[in-house]
């Protein structure tokens, strides 16, 4: 069988366990191949893949060869196959489109990105890329949080009749629109985002309470739909919310409607665009609504008050 090629943006810590990964499972077989959900799918194994061609803006990334750019920081995640030979595939300069948030500029450059000095290419230069690559599925590693880039990408996968795995929480695939134009050209998509054994979304659904939690669809910093049985939702609500007296109006259209919630007249606001999120960017929170979290939270406040420099953040949602 022909390998599948691959063409990856973003080379950050889940690239690098893919690219480990294909490298590691080489030669073993299904009796040995601890680790995997599966390991064959439709005749294929890991080591079937071959990556083609790669985009990054990270100075410390674009030029190097794949296999050197997964060992590159900020990447941090655990290194489980050291020597990966060359691919022959050089990271090349993608497009930023907001891909790197602005706090990110607060952190030591060994954990955040440094821009690369390199010209932005155009899109129809990615498109090209992907074409002459031979890519046939572009696996997109973008941080969480690169809405636009996302769609950019997607965008030139569709444009270069070429697969796409949206490995990252921004609703392609299950956005009907974007679903239907990768139909009509018959080009396989699948997403949205990516669960590792243990990882952030494994992490999370055991510490939250999924059927307490007030979910949010969140897109640009507004908030899209808000409620506790959304399937779609990339933040949870922390109960705190700034209130102005639009809020008043909108619960009483939602107490109209037969919704007394907070989060039916939010969900009122967010019809209008009127809806903001803050993200508490990783901040401790805790939903007190019982006796035990009750107890604990005001453990974490008293420990807080006697540590400089340690705040619990007001805020309104936590992703």
């Amino acid at each position: 069988m022909n390998k599948i090629k691959v063409a990856i943006v973003g080379i950050g810590n889940c690239a690098s366990s893919l690219v480990q990964g294909i490298e590691y499972y080489r030669g073993k077989t299904e009796g040995d191949a601890t680790g995997l959900m599966y390991w064959d799918i439709g005749g294929y194994t890991p080591a079937d893949m071959e990556i083609v061609a790669a985009f990054d803006v990270d100075a410390r990334k674009v030029g190097k060869d794949v296999a050197q750019a997964i060992f590159t920081a900020p990447n941090c995640t655990t290194v489980f196959c050291e020597n990966i030979p060359a691919t022959g595939t050089t990271v090349q300069m993608g497009c930023l489109l907001g891909g790197i948030a602005d706090h990110m500029d607060e952190h030591p450059e060994a954990n955040t990105f440094v821009r690369s000095d390199t010209p932005e290419p155009r899109q129809q230069d990615i498109i090209g890329t992907l074409k002459q690559s031979g890519a046939e599925v572009l696996m997109s590693h973008l941080p969480v949080g690169s809405e636009d880039a996302a769609r950019f990408y997607a965008e030139c996968a569709l444009q270069a009749d070429v697969a796409l795995v949206n490995n990252m929480p921004v609703f392609i695939v299950s956005d009907s629109a974007w679903a239907k134009r990768f139909e009509e050209k018959n080009i396989p998509i699948i997403g949205d985002d990516i669960k590792a054994q243990l990882g952030a979304t494994i992490t999370h659904r055991t510490l939250a309470d999924l059927d307490d939690v007030t979910k949010v669809h969140s897109e640009h910093g507004h908030i899209r739909h808000i409620g506790k049985q959304l399937t779609q939702y990339d933040a949870y609500d922390t109960g705190i919310f700034l209130c102005t007296p639009g809020l008043f109006g909108a619960l009483k259209s939602s107490m109209e409607q037969g919704d007394d919630s907070l989060s039916g007249g939010v969900y009122r606001l967010a019809e209008k665009n009127l809806a903001h999120v803050h993200d508490i960017e990783g901040r401790f929170w805790l939903d007190a609504d019982d006796e035990t979290a009750f107890h604990k939270a005001t453990a974490v406040l008293q420990a807080a008050s006697n540590t400089p420099g340690n705040v619990v953040a007001e805020t309104a949602t936590a992703t």
